[in-house]
């Protein structure tokens, strides 16, 4: 089984993301009504997955004998 060796960036983006998304989740609860919030958290899987969708379609390259995943592959 192999670990993962997670990039400082990466773990602070996590780690930031995960921070903003609590505070904009406390200012939605605060300041809007419960229908708004429905919305608001719709709204915030929507982009969290097109944000994933996104990011998986970059690794993954189209070439004439099917297709291959770059990971962690430096091209020079």
């Amino acid at each position: 089984m192999t670990s993962f060796d997670w990039d400082d960036s990466v773990k602070a983006a996590i780690f930031f993301g995960f921070a903003g998304l609590w505070v904009l989740w406390g200012v939605i609860d605060y300041f809007f009504d419960y229908s708004f919030q429905i919305y608001f958290v719709a709204l915030i899987f929507i982009l969290i997955s097109c944000v994933y969708i996104t990011v998986w379609q970059t690794k993954n390259v189209v070439v004439p004998g099917g297709w291959v995943r770059i990971v962690n592959v430096n091209i020079p």
